[in-house]
């Protein structure tokens, strides 16, 4: 029995090596791919910043700029839009790959047999009677 114990805490050590490997490996990939994405956010906020001055340069009226500000707002829209599309992507291909860290592991789990259970262990003091207290409120 000691030994059986003694062989799953190994078996634990290696799988939580092999877990923090693999997370870091994907932690290190999570970032590159999230500061791409933040620097095309930057690069699309600049644009739209250009974009913002150019037309008030190029304007004649305040209607030019009303039409172009709407036009200029409607890309804008569709390009944050992408924007947070894409990145909803990267990290649902992370929690694709988590998920896919644990799942054999918890399938192992679930399949392993009784007697592995820890043996069950008496609560201290859970043979003493528990203390009465009157929490009623006294009306006079």
């Amino acid at each position: 029995m000691q030994n059986q114990a003694f062989e799953d805490i190994g078996k634990v050590g290696e799988f939580g090596l092999k877990t923090a490997k693999q997370l870091g490996g994907w932690n290190i990939r999570l970032w590159d791919r999230l500061t791409e994405q933040q620097l095309a956010g930057v690069a699309l906020w600049v644009d739209a910043g250009i974009k913002q001055l150019r037309l008030l340069g190029e304007s004649q009226n305040p209607y030019d700029i009303y039409a172009g500000q709407t036009q200029l707002a409607q890309e804008y829209a569709e390009r944050v839009s992408e924007y947070v599309r894409q990145t909803l992507a990267i990290m649902a291909d992370v929690q694709n790959d988590l998920g896919g860290v644990f799942r054999p592991e918890v399938k192992e789990t679930r399949t392993a047999p009784p007697s592995s259970r820890a043996p069950d262990v008496a609560v201290l003091g859970a043979d003493k009677p528990k203390p009465q207290t009157d929490l009623s409120i006294s009306s006079e």
